[in-house]
Protein backbone atom coordinates (compact mmCIF):
# COMPACT_ATOMS: atom_id res chain seq x y z
CA UNK A 1 0.00 0.00 0.00
CA UNK A 2 1.51 3.48 -1.24
CA UNK A 3 0.97 6.04 1.83
CA UNK A 4 -0.33 9.59 -0.32
CA UNK A 5 1.48 12.68 0.38
CA UNK A 6 0.49 16.15 -0.45
CA UNK A 7 3.11 18.57 -0.72
CA UNK A 8 1.96 22.37 -0.76
CA UNK A 9 5.02 24.60 -2.01
CA UNK A 10 4.79 27.30 -4.37
CA UNK A 11 8.52 26.45 -6.02
CA UNK A 12 7.84 23.74 -8.83
CA UNK A 13 11.01 22.55 -9.51
CA UNK A 14 11.76 21.34 -5.57
CA UNK A 15 8.04 19.63 -5.46
CA UNK A 16 9.26 18.04 -8.91
CA UNK A 17 12.35 16.59 -6.55
CA UNK A 18 10.87 15.94 -3.63
CA UNK A 19 8.01 13.63 -5.45
CA UNK A 20 10.38 11.75 -7.44
CA UNK A 21 13.15 11.55 -4.32
CA UNK A 22 10.00 9.95 -2.07
CA UNK A 23 8.28 7.90 -4.63
CA UNK A 24 11.78 6.56 -5.14
CA UNK A 25 12.92 5.87 -1.15
CA UNK A 26 9.09 5.39 0.03
CA UNK A 27 6.38 3.28 -0.41
CA UNK A 28 4.51 6.86 -1.28
CA UNK A 29 2.25 8.53 -3.82
CA UNK A 30 3.07 12.21 -4.10
CA UNK A 31 0.71 14.67 -5.64
CA UNK A 32 1.87 18.61 -5.06
CA UNK A 33 0.19 22.24 -5.59
CA UNK A 34 1.87 25.41 -6.27
CA UNK A 35 -0.67 27.51 -4.25
CA UNK A 36 -2.59 27.66 -0.85
CA UNK A 37 -5.76 27.79 -1.86
CA UNK A 38 -5.36 25.31 -4.69
CA UNK A 39 -3.66 22.47 -1.78
CA UNK A 40 -6.24 22.90 0.08
CA UNK A 41 -8.52 22.04 -2.79
CA UNK A 42 -6.41 18.91 -3.49
CA UNK A 43 -6.52 17.91 0.04
CA UNK A 44 -10.72 17.71 0.09
CA UNK A 45 -10.33 15.38 -2.98
CA UNK A 46 -7.21 13.27 -2.79
CA UNK A 47 -7.62 12.87 1.08
CA UNK A 48 -3.66 12.29 1.49
CA UNK A 49 -2.52 10.49 4.49
CA UNK A 50 0.20 13.42 4.90
CA UNK A 51 0.96 16.67 3.86
CA UNK A 52 3.50 18.75 3.51
CA UNK A 53 3.61 22.48 3.69
CA UNK A 54 5.49 25.61 2.65
CA UNK A 55 5.52 28.12 5.09
CA UNK A 56 6.89 31.06 2.75
CA UNK A 57 4.46 31.27 -0.58
CA UNK A 58 2.66 34.34 -1.95
CA UNK A 59 -1.02 34.68 -2.05
CA UNK A 60 -1.62 32.75 1.05
CA UNK A 61 1.25 31.67 2.87
CA UNK A 62 1.54 28.25 4.76
CA UNK A 63 -0.02 29.31 8.18
CA UNK A 64 -2.52 30.42 6.31
CA UNK A 65 -3.47 27.04 4.77
CA UNK A 66 -2.67 25.29 8.05
CA UNK A 67 -5.17 27.06 9.53
CA UNK A 68 -7.89 26.52 6.91
CA UNK A 69 -6.69 22.88 6.98
CA UNK A 70 -6.98 22.52 10.25
CA UNK A 71 -10.39 24.67 10.76
CA UNK A 72 -12.44 22.06 8.87
CA UNK A 73 -12.88 18.33 9.42
CA UNK A 74 -11.90 15.68 8.13
CA UNK A 75 -9.12 17.67 6.73
CA UNK A 76 -8.50 19.09 10.45
CA UNK A 77 -7.14 15.33 10.82
CA UNK A 78 -4.51 15.08 8.03
CA UNK A 79 -0.88 15.69 9.80
CA UNK A 80 1.29 18.26 8.20
CA UNK A 81 4.83 18.88 8.33
CA UNK A 82 6.08 21.93 7.66
CA UNK A 83 8.63 22.81 5.59
CA UNK A 84 10.77 26.25 5.29
CA UNK A 85 13.92 27.72 4.42
CA UNK A 86 13.65 30.10 7.63
CA UNK A 87 11.59 29.10 10.36
CA UNK A 88 11.58 31.83 13.26
CA UNK A 89 11.04 30.75 16.89
CA UNK A 90 7.17 32.35 16.92
CA UNK A 91 6.21 30.19 13.52
CA UNK A 92 7.79 27.04 15.27
CA UNK A 93 6.12 28.13 18.25
CA UNK A 94 2.48 28.16 16.49
CA UNK A 95 3.55 25.13 14.32
CA UNK A 96 3.50 23.06 17.60
CA UNK A 97 1.80 24.26 20.47
CA UNK A 98 -1.03 25.66 18.30
CA UNK A 99 -1.57 23.11 16.01
CA UNK A 100 0.66 20.24 17.46
CA UNK A 101 2.66 19.92 13.53
CA UNK A 102 6.08 18.99 13.24
CA UNK A 103 8.61 21.29 11.15
CA UNK A 104 11.66 20.82 8.70
CA UNK A 105 13.93 23.46 7.69
CA UNK A 106 14.93 23.73 3.82
CA UNK A 107 16.82 22.22 2.08
CA UNK A 108 15.15 18.98 2.34
CA UNK A 109 17.31 15.64 2.50
CA UNK A 110 15.12 12.88 0.99
CA UNK A 111 16.10 9.85 3.10
CA UNK A 112 15.22 12.50 6.45
CA UNK A 113 12.13 13.37 5.09
CA UNK A 114 11.09 9.83 4.43
CA UNK A 115 12.01 8.87 7.90
CA UNK A 116 10.05 12.39 8.90
CA UNK A 117 7.09 11.13 7.51
CA UNK A 118 7.33 7.77 8.67
CA UNK A 119 7.48 8.74 12.11
CA UNK A 120 4.50 10.82 11.90
CA UNK A 121 2.44 8.07 10.09
CA UNK A 122 3.56 5.47 12.99
CA UNK A 123 2.46 8.28 15.45
CA UNK A 124 -1.15 7.92 14.05
CA UNK A 125 -1.18 4.34 13.59
CA UNK A 126 -0.67 4.21 10.16
CA UNK A 127 2.31 2.15 10.23
CA UNK A 128 2.99 -0.01 12.75
CA UNK A 129 5.93 0.33 15.25
CA UNK A 130 9.20 0.37 14.15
Amino acid sequence: MKFKILLIDDEERLCQAVKQGLEIVGDFEVAFSTSGKEGIQMARRWEPDLILLDIRMPKMDGIEVLRALKGKYPLSDIPVVMLSALLDESTKKECNYQYGEEYIEKPVDILELKNRIETVLRRIGKLPPA
